[in-house]
């Protein structure tokens, strides 16, 4: 029994040891990634290649593990606006970096402010004489809001573009309500009001559209 015990000890005491090796190989290895910067000495001069890939975002979204476990995460690609910026900017002043190719083959937009502030740092790079050249399959309003701003705009030569332009539609119900019977009591006070004009006309009213003008010009 004795024997027993002493066995059993001493394999309590592998085992330990084995978890305590492992985690600090894992905590090591964690840190050393972590703390991991490439040598400069090894960077030679060339161009820095820039990948927008996915939407343009200000913090990428938490990961589904959920789904990740099940296999069905489909997670859009994300790229964040502050690496892109960190990367223009140094690339301005890096005397290694003589080119900057923006790759925006798989780039899907992103909100209006990100954009301003990506095409912005890319006309820095550019008025700081370094070539910028934008590169895509097709271009939409927000890649090509930001590849006007590079020296030379590359496209496939079976590419395309899509402009839309800012602007937004507006349903409205009154004609239908009318059809149904359905009476609808609206209560506002003031003449710029469009939240309930939907019910209560057929059609934008003057103070809508200037509104709508306004806010669609300041873009």
């Amino acid at each position: 029994m004795k024997l027993v015990k002493g066995a059993w000890k001493i394999l309590v005491g592998i085992k330990d040891f084995l978890v305590l090796v492992a985690m600090l190989l894992f905590f090591a290895g964690l840190f050393a990634m972590l703390s991991y910067k490439p040598n400069k000495a090894s960077i030679q001069n060339g161009a820095l290649v820039v990948t927008l890939d996915g939407v343009l975002t200000e913090q990428p979204s938490e990961p589904d593990a959920f789904g990740s476990l099940s296999g069905n995460s489909r997670a859009m690609r994300e790229t964040r606006l502050r690496d892109v910026l960190t990367a223009l900017d140094a690339a301005r002043t890096d005397d290694r970096v003589k080119a900057v190719v923006l790759d925006m083959d798989r780039f899907m937009g992103g909100y209006p402010a990100a954009i301003s502030e990506v095409a912005a740092a890319t006309g820095r790079v550019r008025a700081a004489g370094k070539p910028v050249l934008a590169y895509a399959t097709g271009y939409t309003d927000d890649s090509y809001a930001i590849a006007a701003n590079a020296s030379e705009v590359w496209m496939h030569p079976f590419g395309g573009t899509m402009f839309m332009g800012p602007g937004g539609t507006q349903l409205y119900y009154k004609g239908l309500l009318d059809k149904l019977g359905v009476d609808v009591h609206i209560y506002k006070v003031g003449k710029f009001k469009s939240a309930v004009e939907p019910y209560a006309r057929t059609d934008m009213s003057p103070e809508a559209r200037a509104a709508n003008a306004a806010l669609y010009e300041s873009i």
